[in-house]
């Protein structure tokens, strides 16, 4: 299956979102003047203890139908990468176990595989160089469908970290052990 097809828009729903529309009356319009642009710094006197206080507003990019797909597209090939790194490290503890006859064979699969999953899977789940897009992208109600399993922690954890890490260290192992 192509994995474009899984993150195709719902039925009824638009593929844009709306655009904001301006304040209709002048006491509107003056609040939201009051909202800074992003990217700027705005600088406030008072506070709790009478100073001043610089806030900078986030620079962030137009949300589009295409920008979260391809931050989605980064974020799964990330989650590869840490299959990989995860996997090869499995790999690498059931190699050295197996040259150094560190317990049986059940316990050399165990160990491997388990630290392999265990790595896989919470870093995957944390993903720890998430782009700030595939963040927006996730949050926002109008763009999150194009996001692969979106915000759901636990299901990203297994789906993108523990089952792939588990296969691939457990192909490699199979594959160490006839060599």
């Amino acid at each position: 299956m192509h994995p474009s097809l899984l993150l195709q828009p719902r039925a009824n729903s638009p593929s844009w979102p709306t655009e904001p529309v301006a304040p209709a009356n002048g006491a509107d319009a003056d609040a939201a003047a009051a909202v800074p642009t992003p990217g700027t710094t705005v600088t406030a006197a008072g506070g709790d203890q009478g100073g001043s206080f610089a806030v900078t507003t986030p620079s962030t990019g137009y949300l589009s139908q295409e920008t979260c797909q391809q931050a989605s597209r980064n974020g799964l090939i990330a989650a590869a990468g840490y299959t990989v790194g995860a996997s090869l490290l499995g790999i690498v503890i059931f190699v050295v176990m197996r040259k150094k006859l560190w317990g049986s064979a059940f316990v050399r699969y165990l160990t491997g595989v388990g630290v392999a999953c265990a790595i896989g899977t919470t870093i995957a789940g944390l993903d720890p160089v998430r782009a700030d897009i595939l963040e927006q992208c996730m949050h926002s109600a109008d763009f999150s469908q194009y996001v692969f399993l979106g915000t759901q922690l636990f299901a990203r954890a297994l789906v993108l970290g523990l089952i792939p890490t588990l296969i691939v260290t457990l192909t490699g192992c199979l594959i160490a052990n006839r060599t």
